[in-house]
């Protein structure tokens, strides 16, 4: 199993290491086949690390040939055809795999993103009710424990754009999706953030007077930039949006067809201060 714990697990490429061309129970393949496919599979994996992706998915798809139901083949070739602009393609690999591993988290949640990028609503809803009943059920404490999976992932000119849908709205600062922006080939480090959130403070405000009722809750889209020392807010909402609805307003935002209506800024020895309470202090090890 592959969980996600952080961003960045989240949302990196996370390549099978290993072709695990073992996993196939029928019709085990020959010698000569299993070595054209491991060799087709890191011919893959080269490919993928110089971001030649729709190269890649050739040599994953020729490895295939040779074990149709090698699980990292399926993996990687699902990644490589998402990122190489083929979606339908890559939901295709990744159900395969699914068919294989079904207790597969990680294989669950690139389905939910290849159907989305392949703009199959309906497709991407019922796997993502699954995703949810999964992790409901799940009798592994670390899937159950999950707060969120990276729902969708998409370009926009040079940034590179990972949603992650927290399940549930916990605490004073919850949160539903977290849009985190980067430039291409920096996505550990990002450049900022756009989220849809349900703040406890400003619901109560919301509640005082009269805006929405007692059992309601104000959702919010909001943006943090420099480290999160700049606050803009750019709506609010009466109720919980929907994810498309959500996607298009953060799409609005970034082309800038859609203004902030306030914001903060900390004053420059605020900033330092932030910085000074976020540096390592002596002791820590780090």
């Amino acid at each position: 199993m592959r969980l996600a714990v952080s961003f960045a697990a989240a949302v990196l490429l996370g390549l099978a290491s290993t072709a695990a061309l073992a996993d196939q129970e029928e019709g085990a393949p020959s010698e000569e086949d299993l070595k054209a496919a491991r060799w087709a599979f890191e011919q893959g994996n080269a490919l993928m690390e110089e971001k030649k992706y729709a190269e890649a998915l050739v040599k994953y798809r020729e490895g295939l040939e040779r074990t149709p139901e090698a699980t990292g083949l399926l993996f990687n070739g699902g990644l490589a055809a998402l990122l190489a602009g083929e979606p339908a393609a890559a939901a295709e690999l990744f159900k395969r795999l699914k068919a294989i591993e079904p207790a597969s988290w990680e294989v669950r949640t690139k389905l939910v993103q290849a159907f989305q990028a392949a703009g199959d609503r309906a497709a991407r809803d019922a796997e993502r009710a699954e995703l949810f009943e999964f992790r409901r059920s799940s009798e592994e404490e670390a899937i159950r424990d999950a707060a969120f999976y990276c729902r969708d992932q998409f370009l926009v000119g040079t940034r590179r754009v990972y949603v992650l849908e927290y399940f549930e709205l916990e605490g004073e600062r919850a949160l539903r999706y977290r849009f985190s922006v980067s430039r291409e080939g920096e996505e550990t480090e990002p450049e900022f953030y756009i989220s849809l959130g349900s703040y406890e403070s400003t619901t109560a405000v919301s509640r005082e007077l009269g805006e929405i009722g007692p059992d309601e809750r104000m959702f919010h889209l909001d943006g943090y930039f420099e480290g999160g020392t700049s606050h803009r807010t750019y709506g609010f909402f009466k109720k919980e949006p929907d994810y498309d609805a959500v996607r298009e307003q953060v799409l609005g935002v970034l082309s800038g067809e859609i203004r902030a209506i306030s914001g903060t800024d900390l004053a420059p020895s605020e900033k330092q201060e932030e910085k000074d309470e976020k540096a390592p202090k002596e002791g820590d090890g780090k």
